[in-house]
């Protein structure tokens, strides 16, 4: 038809419990909780491959994907064996919960090299020297140099400060006053709490 949508019933005992088709007044594919697609849509597919889940118009800023909606809470579980974890939106907050006791949450770049992990107990660490292990402290950055180590601040038209552990393990400080300019160390401190 036209006009009409077409869709199959499901059946259970008489009782409708889901359908699935085109609905021609949105022209979408559709799988719905009841005996049609005009109410009760679960699952939408419109004409651009936008997935909707609770949603019957999925919208993106640009690309494709799928949109999870719901007027409390909207989730994304991801499920490995007894263990999961959660990607959730709550009233304007995004949370990453990983539901296993002792669970932590990684990033990765390049697929092997761990960036970012957070520890059970809250701790960061920065860098990649944390595989198998986790950060000791509230803030943990390691590296294999005094760059990658660091850390560093800086401000738009001002110079640019670090602070880093040397070759020799001493702690430094030290600015440049450019990206490309040679940094100029202020200050350090060697395992002996001696100035240098």
């Amino acid at each position: 038809s036209s006009t009409a949508d077409s869709f199959i019933r499901f059946q259970d005992e008489g009782t409708s419990k889901f359908s699935l088709g085109f609905d021609n007044g949105d022209s979408t594919f559709a799988i719905s909780t009841g005996s049609g697609l005009n109410n009760n849509q679960a699952v939408t597919i419109d004409s651009d491959g936008l997935v909707g889940i609770g949603t019957t118009t999925p919208v993106f800023t640009s690309g494709t994907g799928i949109m999870i909606s719901d007027s409390t809470q909207a989730n994304l579980r991801l499920a490995d064996g007894s263990d999961y974890t959660d990607v959730v939106n709550s009233s304007g907050d995004l949370f990453f919960i990983n539901r296993t006791s002792n669970g932590r949450i990684l990033f990765r770049v390049n697929n092997a090299t761990e960036a970012i992990r957070i520890a059970e107990d809250g701790s960061v660490g920065i860098g990649d020297g944390f595989q198998n292990l986790d950060p000791k402290n509230g803030l943990h950055i390691t590296g294999s140099d005094g760059t990658s180590s660091g850390i560093r601040q800086s401000r738009a038209g001002s110079k640019i400060w670090n602070q880093e552990i040397d070759s020799s393990g001493r702690l430094s400080w030290g600015f440049r006053s450019t990206e490309a300019g040679a940094r100029t160390q202020t200050f350090t401190l060697d395992d002996s709490t001696n100035y240098v």
